[in-house]
């Protein structure tokens, strides 16, 4: 049983393509042989191809694949982050007796000041 599909990484780590992977968790499940007898022919581990199946149906359940969902989750924590900083500064603006000066593209928050000399405000 010849599989193509291995991928060497920079520092000896072996990856496999995912094409490979969904062979040898079809093998394992439905061939006549052991799933150790598999692992063997194959060189990897039981526990590896126990792990390809248990993320294949992870991402049949969710519909898509692991590494998305984990960069998914990851841009929704950036979001939130963000979504609470504007949040606090939206409530900063709203409490403050300020106002908003234009200069250029910039919006800046300038405090009030007491009157100048010849009754023009200095900002």
């Amino acid at each position: 049983m010849a599989l193509g599909g291995l991928c060497h990484g920079t520092q000896g780590t072996r990856h496999h393509t995912r094409e490979f992977k969904l062979e040898a968790v079809r093998l394992a499940a439905v061939g006549d042989k052991t799933k150790a007898k598999v692992a063997r022919e194959l060189g990897v581990r039981v526990n590896q191809l126990r792990q390809w199946r248990l993320d294949f149906e992870e991402e049949e359940r969710n519909g898509v694949p692991k590494q998305e969902l984990a960069t998914a989750e990851q841009d929704l924590g950036v979001l939130r982050r963000e979504n609470a900083r504007l949040r606090e500064e939206n409530e900063l603006l709203k409490k403050r007796p300020s106002t908003l000066r234009r200069r250029g593209d910039e919006v800046r928050l300038c405090r009030m000041r007491a009157p100048a000399a010849f009754g023009a405000y200095a900002v």
